[in-house]
């Protein structure tokens, strides 16, 4: 499986808006709002699901362990096996 972090994805969209020629080109192809694209690009806010289906991704969130390991997707030491 390929994944990408947020910096990447900002970068995907980038190389659309110069194969676009301009933002508002871009955000025509991706069926989305000229102000909408450039809120997601500074930051303001978040690529939403039709944005991101257009880019043929999906947002997936992932949880990792602090303070403790795992191994084998068992808990070898947490704070409630302490």
């Amino acid at each position: 499986m390929n994944t990408i972090d947020k910096s990447n994805l900002l970068a995907e969209l980038y190389c659309i808006i110069a194969d676009a020629g301009n933002q508002a080109n871009a955000a025509k192809k991706l069926s989305i709002s000229p102000s909408y694209l450039c809120d997601v690009l500074s930051g303001k806010r978040e690529p939403g699901k039709k944005l991101l289906l257009a880019l043929k991704f999906k947002r997936v969130i992932t949880y990792e362990p602090i303070g403790y390991t795992m191994r084998g997707g068992a808990v070898v030491s947490s704070p409630l096996t302490e």
